[in-house]
């Protein structure tokens, strides 16, 4: 009996509550981790999105969860993660924070605290929970928070799509403009410095350089990306560049097909 196809992964920029956002929508059996555990599965080495896209032959990768730097090359995992595939089943060291998104089959669904879904094959733990519902999640009110910088998140969509998603933004901007996207949950992941969405056609949008992470939440099947331009070729080389000019005349969001990301403030 043939496979089942998969729908495409598709990748689409858009502007909700003022803040401009780029979403890789996946169906929910696509999703993975990217990571190369111990053999304790308790934590790995940094790597970056590029690696994580070969480790796991994926279309797409997001910055995992946050984690414990050592100071080392070897960080410890913080939150569950489960990928049954590739064989990584992570235990939560905080099980009460944020919600966990699970996937049975194509289904996804979310679960408070570390809780994964009877019979999934795949589960990522996010802290903190920053919309459900439609409606922006309490935040508390932190200088981290405050500040308008790179932040990266994982979302149940309406349609029933989980979508990867990075944009510039305070914390509580954030979230007001996935919940302006009507999720049904969404949970950071990490940002700052940590934050990339990379795609396997090239284009890559975050913080500048390679951003190293031990757990990348990825996708694996077809893509489609309708961010780039009608020139831009298929390994990343045109030059096309574009300025979209942020809200209330704050810093131009710049696009190139190399590395298609704003600056950070």
């Amino acid at each position: 009996m043939p496979a089942e196809p998969v729908d495409p992964i598709r990748i689409r920029a858009v502007t909700s509550a003022g803040v401009r956002l780029v979403l890789a929508e996946c169906p929910p059996r696509t999703l993975g981790i990217a990571a190369r555990p111990n053999a304790a599965n308790t934590g790995g080495p940094k790597i970056t999105g590029a690696e994580a896209l070969t480790v796991a032959r994926a279309s797409v990768a997001l910055d995992g969860p946050m984690f414990s730097d050592t100071g080392q090359a070897f960080s410890r995992f913080r939150f569950r993660l489960l990928d049954r595939g590739a064989g990584l089943d992570v235990p939560s060291r905080d099980p009460r924070a944020g919600y966990t998104l699970s996937v049975v089959g194509n289904v996804a669904s979310v679960a408070e605290g570390s809780t994964v879904a009877e019979g999934a094959s795949f589960a990522v733990q996010c802290y903190p929970t920053l919309a459900k519902d439609g409606e922006r999640a309490a935040l508390a009110d932190t200088e981290s928070n405050n500040s308008r910088v790179w932040r990266a998140a994982v979302a149940l969509m309406p349609t029933g799509l989980v979508a990867l998603v990075v944009g510039v933004a305070t914390l509580r901007a954030f979230a007001a403009a996935l919940a302006g996207l009507g999720v049904r949950w969404a949970g950071y992941t990490d940002g700052g410095s940590s934050t990339e969405l990379r795609s396997r056609l090239g284009p890559r949008w975050g913080y500048p350089g390679a951003p190293r992470v031990p757990a990348w939440v990825v996708a694996r099947g077809p893509l489609e990306d309708t961010t780039r331009s009608s020139s831009s070729t298929g390994g990343g080389s045109s030059g096309a560049l574009v300025a979209l000019l942020a809200l209330g005349g704050l810093a131009a969001w710049w696009w190139t097909a190399r590395d298609a990301a704003p600056p950070v403030v």
